[in-house]
Formats: structure tokens, sequence, C-alpha cells
């Protein structure tokens, strides 16, 4: 029978040596879409979604405004790339030209209504039409024709009806917020996407300039656009969706990251909010900073204003090689079990956090990761242990619920929470350590339901407080979150971002 030891941590509780951060900032993901339920995330100014094509209704969205002021730092994620070398672009004759330009991903979500029968257009499609002519590759998108259900190649400015919600023109245009708002390029690879990221950097590295100068195109542009992160993420299997393991290329591109890094600064100017957001596997770890003499931490440091840990994620219901049982995917610190080195990663935020530290990465800089997502398995039995029923069990696959709390296997988003526990008779634990005065530290949470036999491992609110006070403690520069979607309203004190605002503010 597996058991829980109590587990001293220092590292939380050195605030009694030194003092405090006043402040720990927060960067908040937002995307075009909602892709974790049912109801789409509609931006405060945007159309409004479901209405008749041309029959315009503006979102009035007060949540979202105090959400996002409740962070320092907003990214809307994700941009991509041009790259005719990508197989999956290949089909539809990208023209050369265009490589290693960025580009809108969704042209009905982001853009606004154009159609060249409607009359008169509105305002805010007219402003995007003059920047897009301008901006050869910036609005175009390979998407799915509505009325042949083929997939082909849209351009904005051809003005056959493309643009639509006005998602992206609401976010960057608005004068509601205090927070800075920047780009985030890249993203996953995933078998859904084909690994568009990685053939997004490949184009970025081989088009830097290019790259960059369009880049500071689109800041002249738009005015509260201030910065960019860079979210660099590890090569795929695209059959299976497994990590590739670091090889001479991850080497040279880590490497052409930092020079691309250095350039950004260079080109885009010292006010520019310019970030990295890296996988967070000790093994591509130790490779990111083999890939630049001296250190990739220490080299990239002094051309950054954070680089960004993924600090979640760590499992998942993807492989039993790796994750033989139930664990919640976004540890503090991997808890001291009899199952622990069974575990393919068995560390948290601490250990990863401390690695990077001792490459000399400057830990004013450093952010480590939350998640306003679960992570959730099936087929889990119960176990022997009645205090945590379900934990560290092992499992037969992903979780799956009705797409009114989560529409995508495996994921459940955070906001759902409440729901499962209210609707569905979940019932939610907490995975604790002491501190070195015997204080519980909550280093995770998770759901359970014996009836349905699923397990949902989570930040709750109480988590994510231990994270910011590590966060505190370390005296980082603070954390980043994904995403903004699926949290709860701010008002809720529930709420994650109010959670880590709590505490950290």
């Amino acid at each position: 029978m597996k058991k829980l030891k109590s587990r001293v941590l220092p590292i939380l509780t050195a605030s009694l040596l030194f003092p405090l951060a006043a402040h720990a900032s927060l960067t908040l993901y937002t995307t075009g879409w909602s892709m974790y339920g049912e109801s789409p995330y509609e931006y405060d100014g945007a159309y409004k979604n479901g209405q008749p094509y041309g029959k315009l209704s503006y979102v009035s969205n007060p949540d979202m405004v105090a959400q996002f002021n409740k962070a320092d730092v907003v990214a809307w994620g994700f941009l991509q790339v041009w790259n005719n070398a990508d197989p999956n672009q290949a089909q539809y004759q990208i023209p050369a030209s265009w490589n290693g330009l960025m580009h809108f991903d969704d042209l009905w979500g982001e853009l606004p209504l154009e159609g060249s029968w409607v009359s008169p257009l509105p305002p805010e499609t007219n402003e995007f039409l003059d920047f897009c002519r301008t901006n050869a590759g910036a609005c175009a998108a390979v998407q799915m024709n509505g009325t042949t259900k083929v997939r082909e190649l849209f351009n904005y400015t051809d003005q056959k009806g493309v643009g639509q919600l006005n998602s992206f023109g609401a976010f960057i245009n608005s004068s509601k917020y205090k927070a800075k708002r920047i780009i985030a390029v890249g993203g996953a690879n995933t078998p859904e996407n084909k690994a568009v990221s990685t053939y997004t950097f490949d184009a970025i590295f081989a088009n830097q300039d290019k790259f960059l100068t369009q880049f500071k195109t689109w800041m002249t542009h738009f005015k509260n656009l201030k910065g960019i992160d860079y979210d660099f993420e590890p090569p795929i299997d695209v059959q299976t969706g497994g990590q590739l393991p670091p090889d001479a290329k991850t080497l040279a591109d880590y490497k052409n990251l930092f020079e691309l890094v250095k350039a950004s600064r260079t080109t885009l100017g010292k006010d520019a909010y310019i970030s990295v957001t890296i996988t967070v596997n000790k093994e591509y770890l130790t490779a990111i900073n083999k890939s630049v003499e001296g250190g990739w931490f220490k080299a990239v440091a002094p051309y950054v204003n954070s680089v960004n840990l993924m600090t979640y994620d760590l499992h998942g219901p993807w492989s039993q090689s790796s994750d033989p049982y139930t664990a919640v995917h976004a540890y503090l610190q991997h808890p001291e079990t009899s199952h622990k080195d069974e575990f393919a990663i068995n560390y948290g935020t601490d250990a990863i956090t401390e690695q990077v530290l001792g490459y000399g990465m400057p830990k004013e800089k450093l952010q480590v990761g939350l998640a306003a997502y679960g992570r959730g398995f099936s087929g889990v039995a119960p176990g022997e242990d009645k205090e945590l029923p379900g934990f560290e069990q092992p499992w037969t696959g992903p979780s799956h619920f009705p797409t009114t709390y989560s529409n995508q296997d495996g994921m459940f988003p955070y906001k759902s929470v409440d729901q499962a526990i209210s609707q569905l008779a979940y019932k939610s634990y907490d995975i604790k350590a002491l501190d070195n005065e015997n204080q519980p530290i909550v280093l995770g949470s998770y759901l359970y339901n014996p009836s349905t036999r699923q397990f949902i491992g989570y930040q709750s609110p109480a988590a994510v407080k231990a994270v910011c006070q590590f966060v505190k403690t370390k005296q980082l520069q603070g954390a980043i979150m994904w995403s903004a979607d699926t949290d709860l309203p701010v008002s809720n004190p529930n709420s994650l971002v109010a959670a880590y605002k709590s505490v950290c503010n």
C-alpha cells in the first residue's frame, strides 16, 4: 500500500531569512477561441457570437476587463509564421515571399466583419483593411470554406466574407486595459496541428530580419502592442504526440532562439516586452543550457524581460510508461510516496526552478507556470487509501465529460470544478506536505468520483497561493497562467487569478 509521507519544505519558509518581494507579476495568456468548454469566450468590444452575418451586436464583458486588469501582461496566443516548406502549407501555394512573415490564424474569429456585399463597412474593418494591404501575408490563413467544406487559402483583403467576430481587434484596440499587451508566437506542437509551431520557428530562424522588421511594423500600427513572447516548444512525434528527445537540431534551435531574442531587443527597442516560454523537462533544460557557450540562460538574460517555465503538464493520460499512476499535472513539489520513482517526471516546480537558477538565470527575470485547467484520467479505482481515494492509482485512459463541462478528453477547465462538485458528485482532495514550521502546504489538488472512476488533477486556490508564496520566497519575477478563458471571474473568490493576486500583489 502506498503511503504519503510528511515532507519538510524549507524552500517555502525562507522568508524568515530573506525579505519577500512586494509584488510578483502575472502574465495571463488569452486566445481567440475557447477550446475547453461549450460556451465561447467573447471579447469585450468584439462582435457578439451567433448573430446573423452582417448584424452587429457588440459584446460587453466586464468580467474580462476586470480579469485582464489583474494581470501585469496579457499575451495573445498564438500566431504562426508562413513556411512553404511545411508540407501542410505546400499544397496551398503559399508565396515564397511570405516565408518568415507572421499571420493571423483565424480570420473569422480574429478580424472584423468584411465582405464585398457589406455596406457600409464598420470603421474597424476599414482600419484592418488598410493594415492588411500594406502587410503582405499577415491577414491570410488556410481555413475551411463554409460552403464547400474544403480547406483553402483565404486573404482578408479579397473581401470574400472571412472576417466576423473581431476578437483580436477588440483585444488590441481597447482602451480599458492597464496590462501590457503582447503577442505570443508558436505554442504547442500537437498531432492535430501537425507540429505547426516547429515549422513556425524554422521559418523565423531562416528569415529573422524579415520577421522582426514585420513585427516592428505591427507594433507601430497597433499602439497597444508592446512586445512578443516566443513560446518555443519541443518537436513531437506527429503520430503519437510524444515529445521527441533533444538532439543536434535541438541544440541548434535553442542557439537560434538566443540569437533571435538578442536581435529582437535591438530591433524592437529597449522598451519592448520580450519573453521566452520553454519546456521544463530536466533533460531539455540541460540541452537548452548547453546550446550556447557559457550557458543559454546567462546569455539570454540581458535581452529578455522574462523566461517563463511551463511547470504544468508534467503528468497526463498520454503514456502509462511515463505515468503509470494518476497524478496532478502541476505539483509545486512531487509528493514523497512509494511510487515516486516510477514516474518519468518525479519532480515539480521547486526542483525545476532550482535547476534553472543554478544555470545562472537571474531570479528577478524568472517566472513559473500556473494552469487554470486540470488533466484527467479514467478507469481509476479508489484504492486502499480512504483519505486520498484514486490518488496514485492505475488508469486506463483520458477522462471524458459532456461538452457542458469540457470538450476535450483528458482536459478539464478550472471554471468547471465547482460544477463537477455540485452537479456530478465529485469531491476535491488536497495533496499536502509540511513546511519546516509543521504547517501544511498544498502541493496540488484533485477531483475524484468512485462511481465514474475518474480522477482530475488540478491547481486549486490553495495550491496557487502556495506557488505564489514560493515565488515570493525565492524572489522570482512572478508566474504565467494558461489561460484566461478557463478561470472563473475575478469577482469569484475561487478565481485562480484572484487567489494569486491576493498573495502576490
